[in-house]
């Protein structure tokens, strides 16, 4: 990377680093900072990301993200055939549950029916039944790659 640029990239990073507060961290930057032209042959990695992507909305992060790092424990390091082979697809309450129980995340009305956390366990268990129909990440890739190819505005 050119030195400008890196110098750019440098005092945007210390910028966004000063809204610690509003949950703005080293780690969810790194996140952002993943090569986008880079696709992981892992099913867990792309999994993962996609539980990093639900919990980045709104005030998400700073209630998911004080356990985030945890949440590989209920999530079978993140493999989203065994999360969709355990957790039943209706409702997130199973893994609210095991999140509650194995990582004591901390917030008010955790099981609020309409809160951060029973949307987060919807989305997390969703994505991985979504991913599960692929099979394998090549599958995952064939079918995203999809939207790229032949597109047309018309």
């Amino acid at each position: 990377m050119p030195l400008a640029n890196q110098q750019l990239l440098n005092e945007a990073r210390a910028f966004l680093l000063k809204f610690k507060k509003e949950g703005i961290t080293s780690e969810l930057l790194d996140n952002y900072l993943i090569p986008l032209h880079h696709k992981p042959n892992d099913f867990n990695v792309i999994y993962k990301r996609l539980c990093i992507s639900a919990q980045n909305k709104t005030m998400v992060p700073n209630v998911i993200g004080k356990t985030f790092d945890g949440l590989g424990q209920v999530l079978y390091d993140f493999d989203p055939i065994n999360v969709a082979n355990y957790y039943h697809k209706t409702d997130g309450n199973e893994l609210l549950h095991e999140i509650i129980k194995q990582l004591n995340p901390i917030g008010k009305d955790i099981t609020n029916p309409k809160g951060i956390w029973s949307n987060f366990t919807r989305t997390v268990i969703e994505g991985a039944y979504f991913l599960k129909q692929f099979n394998e990440p090549y599958n995952f890739y064939k079918w995203a790659d999809s939207f790229a190819e032949n597109y047309e505005i018309k």
